[in-house]
C-alpha cells in the first residue's frame, strides 16, 4: 500500500515540477494557454446545451433555458479562445476593486474597536491600509499583476513538488527504520516474557521449599503490593524516587525500561505513604486546617493534594493576549494553591452574618470568635491593617434609611481588603511557611475517589501524571472549593455520605460608573443588601462589590465560562462592579440544583459563542438585544473586553430575571442612577455550593475519618468563613491525633 502511495506522489511531484517551471519561465504564454483551454471547455459545454435543445430533451421550458445557456457559453468560449488577454486584463481590475471596498469596510471596524477600548485596534487599521494600497497597485498595473500571480503560482507548484519529494524520501526512511525497531521491540518483548516466566517459576520453587506464599520485593526498591504475578509499573512522586521502573516478581531491584504494553494495569497501594492527615484541595479551608493543626497539635505528617499549581506558577495569559484562552486542563484563576482566593478581589468579611451558614452549625458567638482569630493570622502574613466599612456617621444612617424605604436590609460587615495582587503575595508567604514546617504539598495531582474500608475513610485514590495510586491517612479532609462542589456531590451519592440539596445562586454581574456608587464605596466599600422582590419573593442579594474593579471570566470543568469580579489595591478602573444573586431551592422531584445552574450557564455560553454575555439594563427593559456599537458610545465601557454583546434574557430563567430586574429597581432607590439604561449586566454569574454535607458541630460526617470543609461542603461562602472552618477543623484534629 505504501509503495502505491509512493508511486502516486512521485508522479504528481513530477507533474507539479514541469507545470511550475513553465509558469515561471513563460508566464505570458502559460496564461494565454490556460485561458484558451478554459475557453474550449466552456465552448464545448455550450455546444452540448444547444444540441440538447435541438433534440428537444426534457421539459420545453428547460429546453429554452438550455438554448440560452448554450448560446451564451459558446460565445464566451469563443471570446476566451480568440482574445484571452482581454479577459485577463479584467480579472485584476475586479480583484483590485474588491480589495479596496473590503478594506474600507475594515477601516470602520478598526475605529469601532478603538472606541470600545481594544488595545490592538491599530493592527487592524494597519492591515486595512496595506490592503487598500495593494488594491490600488493592482488597478494601476493589471498586466504585471497577472504575470506576477502566474509566476507565484509556478513557484508554489515547484515548492509543492520539492516538498512532496522530500516527504516521500523521509517517509521511506522512517518506514524502514520503524520496521527494524518493531522487529527489535518484539524480540525484547519475547525476552521479557521469558524472563518473567522464569522468575515466576523460580519464585514458586523457592516458596515451595520455604513453605511460604506470595512474591517478594525488596523494601529498598520502592515496594508495591502486587496481587498478581504480572509486572506492575510504579511511578512514585516522592522525593528521590528513581522514576518509572518495571518490577518483576522475585527481583531484588527495578529494571528501568520502556514498556510498550503490560498484561494488566493495577491501582497501587503506597503503604510507605501513611499520613496523620490528608487534605484534598489547597484552598483557604485546607490551608487553615494545616496551619491550626501545626499550631495546636505540634509536628504532624500532613499531605496536601492539589489539582492545580503553586502560587508562583499560577498565571492567567489573558493579560497578554487580551482574551480568555480557556486553559487546559484547568483554569489558573480558579485552581491552584489558595484556590480562587489568589485571583479574587481578596475581601475578608469580618462579620458572622456574612459568608454562609456555618454559624448555624457552630453558634454565632463561636463563629465570630473564630473570625477574629483567623483575621489575626492573615495580619501575621501581611494583610492590610486598614478595615473598610466601619463608619458610623450620618452618611451610613442615610444609606440604611433609603434601604429600609426600598424594602432592603443593609448588613453591617467590616471588610479587610487584600487586593488581587496582594492576596497572591500573602498566600505565597503561607505556602512557604507550610513547606518550612514539613507539610508535603503535591501539585498537579488530582484526587479521583475516596478509599473506604469497612465504612471508614482510610485514604484517597489519586492520579499522578496518568498513574493512579492509593494514599492512606488517619483523617481525610475534603476542601475542594466551589469548583469541586459537583465532584463532591457525586462522591456523596457513591459512598452514602450524608448530604442534602441546598441553595443554588443564579445571577448577573452588574457594572456601573464609580460616580454612581461614590458614596456607598467611600462609606461602606461593599454594600451587602438583601431583599425579597415581588412577585416571587425569592431571596436576592448583592455580593462581591469591587469599587474601581474589573469584571473577569473564570472557566470551570466542561468549558463552562462564568463571570466574576476583581479589585486591585493599586490598579483602578472608572467602574464599580458587583454581583446580584437570586437564590433558588428545589425539593421534589428535582434535587440536582448544581446541574440546574450549570445548564443555565451552558445555554448562556452557547448564545455567546463560549464567551461571557453583556447587555445594557435599558435594552432589557425595551425587549431588545445590545449591540457592540452601542456599547462603544455608552458612558459605561465594559472592563471585560472580550464579553459579547447580546441578549442575556434569552438564557436566564424567567423567575430569576424578574427577580433581578425588580431588585435593581429597589437598589436604585438606595443608589440613585443604579438602574440607568447604560448599566451593564454580565451573565452568567453562578455559585456552585448548593450541595450541603451533613455534619455535626465537630465537623464529622457520617463516614468516620472523613470531613468536608469550605464552599464545596455547602456551609461557607467566601474566603474568611472557609478559613474559619479550617481553623475549627485544625483544633478538632489536634485533640484526636
Amino acid at each position: 500500500m505504501f509503495k502505491q502511495a509512493k508511486a502516486g506522489l512521485l508522479l504528481s511531484s513530477a507533474a507539479y515540477l514541469i507545470l511550475g517551471v513553465c509558469l515561471i519561465g513563460w508566464p505570458d504564454l502559460s496564461v494565454s494557454l490556460l485561458c484558451q483551454g478554459f475557453g474550449a471547455v466552456v465552448l464545448i459545454s455550450g455546444l452540448v446545451q444547444v444540441w440538447r435543445y435541438l433534440r428537444r430533451e426534457g421539459n420545453p421550458f428547460y429546453a429554452y433555458l438550455s438554448l440560452l445557456y448554450g448560446v451564451v457559453a459558446a460565445a464566451v468560449g469563443v471570446a476566451l479562445i480568440a482574445w484571452p488577454k482581454l479577459f485577463l486584463s479584467v480579472l485584476p481590475v475586479v480583484f483590485g476593486l474588491f480589495l479596496i471596498v473590503d478594506s474600507i469596510g475594515r477601516l470602520g471596524q478598526a475605529l469601532d474597536l478603538k472606541a470600545v477600548g481594544y488595545g490592538r485596534w491599530w493592527l487592524y487599521l494597519l492591515t486595512s491600509l496595506v490592503s487598500i494600497a495593494l488594491g490600488a497597485f493592482v488597478l494601476c498595473n493589471p498586466f504585471q499583476t497577472v504575470e506576477a500571480m502566474v509566476m507565484a503560482l509556478g513557484v508554489i507548484l515547484v515548492l509543492e513538488a520539492v516538498l512532496n519529494l522530500v516527504g516521500t524520501l523521509f517517509a521511506s526512511v522512517t518506514v524502514w527504520r520503524l520496521g527494524r525497531a518493531m522487529e527489535k521491540a518484539q524480540a525484547e518483548a519475547r525476552a521479557l516474557e521469558e524472563a518473567a516466566e522464569n522468575a515466576q517459576a523460580a519464585d514458586k520453587a523457592e516458596t515451595f521449599f520455604r513453605g511460604e506464599e506470595g512474591p517478594g520485593v525488596d523494601a529498598d526498591a520502592h515496594p508495591v503490593e502486587d496481587e498478581t504475578s504480572s509486572p506492575v509499573v510504579s511511578s512514585c512522586f516522592t522525593p528521590g524516587c528513581p522514576g518509572r521502573a518495571l518490577f518483576l516478581p522475585g527481583n531484588r531491584a527495578p529494571i528501568h525500561s520502556f514498556i510498550f504494553a503490560l498484561p494488566r494495569r493495577a491501582i497501587q497501594k503506597e503503604n510507605t505513604m501513611q499520613y496523620d492527615l490528608i487534605i484534598v484541595g489547597a484552598g483557604p479551608a485546607g490551608i487553615f486546617t494545616a496551619l491550626e493543626l501545626l499550631r495546636k497539635g505540634g509536628q504532624k505528617k500532613i499531605a496536601i493534594f492539589e489539582k492545580g499549581q503553586p502560587v508562583e506558577k499560577r498565571h492567567c495569559p489573558k493579560a497578554e493576549v487580551g482574551h480568555c484562552l480557556n486553559c487546559k486542563p484547568y483554569c489558573h484563576i480558579t485552581t491552584g494553591f489558595s484556590g480562587a482566593g489568589a485571583f479574587s478581589d481578596g475581601k475578608l468579611s469580618l462579620s458572622h452574618e456574612v459568608g454562609g451558614d456555618l454559624p448555624s452549625l457552630i453558634g454565632e458567638f463561636n463563629a465570630q470568635e473564630l473570625i477574629d482569630y483567623a483575621d489575626k493570622i492573615y495580619l501575621e502574613f501581611g494583610a492590610d491593617t486598614h478595615v473598610e466599612g466601619v463608619s458610623d456617621g450620618e452618611e451610613i444612617k442615610e444609606i440604611r434609611k433609603r434601604a429600609i424605604q426600598a424594602g432592603l436590609k443593609l448588613v453591617d460587615c467590616p471588610i479587610r481588603h487584600l487586593g488581587t495582587e496582594k492576596a497572591q503575595q500573602l498566600y505565597y508567604s503561607i505556602q512557604q511557611y507550610l513547606a518550612q514546617q514539613g507539610v508535603e504539598m503535591f501539585f498537579g495531582v488530582e484526587c479521583r475517589n475516596l478509599v473506604l474500608e469497612n465504612g471508614v475513610c482510610t485514604g484517597v485514590q489519586i492520579a499522578d501524571h496518568g498513574v493512579e495510586r492509593q494514599v492512606f491517612g488517619k483523617e481525610v479532609v475534603v476542601a475542594t472549593g466551589r469548583r469541586g462542589a459537583d465532584w463532591l456531590e457525586r462522591l456523596c451519592a457513591e459512598h452514602g455520605i450524608g448530604h442534602k440539596p441546598g441553595t443554588v445562586d443564579i445571577g448577573v454581574r452588574v457594572e456601573c460608573r464609580n460616580e454612581i456608587m461614590e458614596t456607598v464605596n467611600r462609606v461602606l466599600y461593599e454594600s451587602k443588601l438583601i431583599g425579597y422582590p415581588q412577585p416571587f419573593k425569592n431571596k436576592v442579594r448583592t455580593f462581591c462589590q469591587n469599587p474601581g474593579g474589573f469584571v473577569s471570566q473564570e472557566n470551570y470543568d466542561n468549558d463552562l465560562a462564568v463571570v466574576n469580579g476583581h479589585s486591585y489595591k493599586d490598579l483602578k478602573s472608572p467602574n464599580t462592579n458587583l454581583a446580584i444573586l437570586c437564590s433558588h431551592n428545589f425539593t421534589e422531584p428535582f434535587n440536582q440544583p448544581i446541574d440546574y445552574a450549570r445548564k443555565v450557564g451552558e445555554l448562556t455560553n452557547m448564545l455567546g459563542a463560549g464567551h461571557i454575555m453583556v447587555q445594557r439594563y435599558g435594552d432589557i427593559l425595551d425587549g431588545k438585544r445590545t449591540w457592540a456599537k452601542e456599547l462603544a458610545f455608552s458612558n459605561v465601557r465594559p472592563t471585560l473586553k472580550d464579553a459579547v454583546a447580546g441578549d442575556i434574557t434569552a438564557a436566564m430563567p424567567y423567575r430569576s430575571m424578574i427577580n433581578i430586574i425588580n431588585f435593581i429597581q429597589m437598589l436604585d432607590h438606595v443608589v440613585p442612577g443604579f438602574a440607568s439604561t447604560e448599566t451593564l449586566l454580565y451573565s452568567p454569574e453562578l455559585k456552585f455550593y448548593s450541595n450541603r454535607v451533613k455534619m455535626d458541630e465537630n465537623l464529622d460526617t457520617n463516614i468516620p475519618g472523613l470531613h468536608c470543609l469550605g464552599d464545596s461542603s455547602g456551609w461557607t461562602r467566601g474566603l474568611m468563613m472557609a478559613s474559619v472552618m479550617g481553623v475549627l477543623m485544625g483544633r478538632k484534629l489536634a485533640e484526636r491525633l
